[in-house]
């Protein structure tokens, strides 16, 4: 029955969610929770296309577990297998549902991803409504679901703590050098607000060995950021933002600011993960303090700087387009500022042939942090500070094609 039920999921274009079938003032059943485990897959636009369930990051409080694991396949695809086991199960081993799905070589990334969200409503539908093979159901996430009320089970309440760090270390006859770095995420994403907090630690240091002595450099970076972002519609957020940072790079020995934000989203949020058209708009104070006498003569100063950001990304069959344009600038002298432009295509032309190009272009006027006198030459080549200029340039252009046969399903892992 449950074989029969799958393979009518797939000609069944509408379905219904029973939970929308409620008689009038009958209380809303729980969401199914569910816990993926796929490395490979788009987290952010599952969640926005396959809305009927609720997803944990715990495997031990879910009521399915989705496990997918993914093999290379004979033409340069992947065959992906979608295990959907049932954790309710109290008594004997759980039931699972086995699906496959085969991506290909010239699949784009929003082909693959329709292809997983696929598999994924399908295998979760007889966890939701049954194994009633008449029953024709549409499947929608109940908005009095997802409120930002902490949800049963959760003590964390959505907050989410991340730590980590790096060590690097090289060693040969005349050089020494290493580098460490940390890091501590902490967030809580609800659908009405949006918080994070971020800190970096960056350390490098550097030994040359030489015969007239050694030479050595270090550099040091940090910063703090903090964020606020609340909803207030399906196009419309505000934020505050700030941070705090220190860079020997940047000659700043302590800088924070904050400013306040708008932003709005010509489509509706919920459709980020396939296409957003955003404007937003920031203002706020700006402190530095300095390690070295500025070029301007300033040891430290206060400023209040503007910026206005436009941001589109498309993900569609045919391939991808993202664009991004950023001007900065300081409200005391408008002419110390800084533009951004930046953009990504990947087309595909015709079947097996792709074109991925991309350029970003920044004018450079906003350098008050620049010490006075010449960069060393080690600290040119350490890159160990930061040197004037008035733009930067980045391009690139890659081509593929592939041809040949398209069945390339099979799954041969022999040496």
């Amino acid at each position: 029955m449950r074989k029969a039920t799958l393979l009518l999921c797939f000609f069944i274009p509408v379905i219904t969610h029973p939970l929308h079938a409620q008689e009038a003032g009958a209380s809303t059943p729980p969401l199914l929770k569910v816990f993926i485990d796929c490395k490979r897959c788009d987290h952010s636009y599952l969640k926005g296309e396959v809305d009927f369930v609720e997803y944990v990051r715990d495997r031990k409080v879910a009521d399915v577990h989705v496990l997918v694991t993914s093999i290379n396949s004979g033409g340069g695809g992947r065959n992906m297998k979608f295990n959907f086991i049932d954790l309710r199960e109290l008594v004997g081993p759980p039931n699972a549902i086995a699906l496959k799905v085969n991506t290909f070589q010239n699949d784009t990334r929003i082909e693959v991803n329709e292809k997983v969200a696929r598999v994924m409503r399908v295998g979760l539908l007889p966890y939701v409504v049954g194994t009633a093979p008449e029953l024709r159901v549409n499947v929608r996430a109940p908005h009095n679901q997802l409120s930002t009320s902490q949800p049963a089970g959760d003590r964390w309440n959505y907050w989410v703590f991340e730590v980590g760090g790096d060590l690097d270390i090289e060693k040969e006859s005349n050089q020494f050098e290493y580098q460490l770095e940390g890091q501590v995420d902490i967030e809580r994403t609800t659908h009405a607000w949006r918080i994070r907090n971020a800190l970096r630690v960056d350390y490098r240091f550097n030994r040359v060995d030489r015969d007239d002595g050694a030479i050595s450099s270090s550099l040091r970076r940090s910063a703090l950021e903090s964020s606020i972002v609340k909803s207030l519609s399906e196009h419309l957020s505000i934020g505050v933002f700030g941070r705090v940072q220190s860079s020997t790079f940047n000659n700043i020995e302590l800088s924070y600011r904050t400013q306040a934000a708008i932003e709005y989203n010509y489509f509706p949020y919920r459709m980020a993960a396939s296409k957003e058209f955003t404007f937003a708009y920031l203002i706020g104070p700006r402190y530095f303090n300095y390690w070295e006498t500025t070029i301007y003569g300033q040891e430290k100063e206060g400023l209040i700087g503007h910026a206005i950001r436009i941001f589109l990304d498309i993900q569609k069959e045919w391939g991808s387009v993202n664009a991004g344009f950023e001007v900065q600038q300081y409200l005391h002298d408008l002419s110390k500022s800084r533009l951004d432009i930046a953009g990504n295509v990947s087309l595909r032309v015709v079947k097996g042939l792709f074109l991925r190009m991309g350029a970003r272009f920044k004018v450079i006027h906003d350098q008050l942090y620049l010490p006075r006198g010449e960069a060393t030459v080690e600290e040119i080549l350490l890159e160990r500070r930061a040197l004037a200029t008035n733009f930067e340039l980045d391009f690139n252009f890659g081509v593929r094609y592939t041809f040949g046969s398209i069945y390339n399903s099979i799954l041969n892992t022999r040496l």
